[in-house]
């Protein structure tokens, strides 16, 4: 699975836990924008944290650049070994804590 299918498993089980579907359409929206910025963030932060320092400065080059950014992060991960397990293992401790949270833990 690619980091942009893991992301999507995550949401679907976040929205499932919350028996989203009973809620408004307009509700459910937004709590689908939410969960996509935070785990954007995630693997943002796996990225920067597997990336070598020639591979972060890419990445800074390309926030600079508008429109670049999608593409360089997709061919920067490409070039990571193993970079979904990395992604999927960060998904699932945000997952977790999400979840924790929603539970009141």
């Amino acid at each position: 699975m690619n980091s942009q299918q893991l992301q999507n498993k995550y949401v679907q089980q976040v929205l499932e836990d919350l028996n989203a579907s009973t809620l408004p359409e307009d509700q459910q929206k937004q709590i689908v924008d939410m969960l996509l910025g935070r785990f954007n963030k995630v693997i943002m932060l796996a990225l920067i944290k597997c990336a070598s320092s020639l591979q972060q400065a890419r990445l800074n080059t390309a926030l600079n650049t508008p429109g670049a950014l999608e593409s360089k992060v997709e061919e920067i991960a490409a070039e990571i070994p193993n970079f979904h397990v990395v992604v999927e293992e960060a998904l699932v401790l945000e997952y977790q804590t999400l979840k924790a949270g929603m539970q009141g833990k």
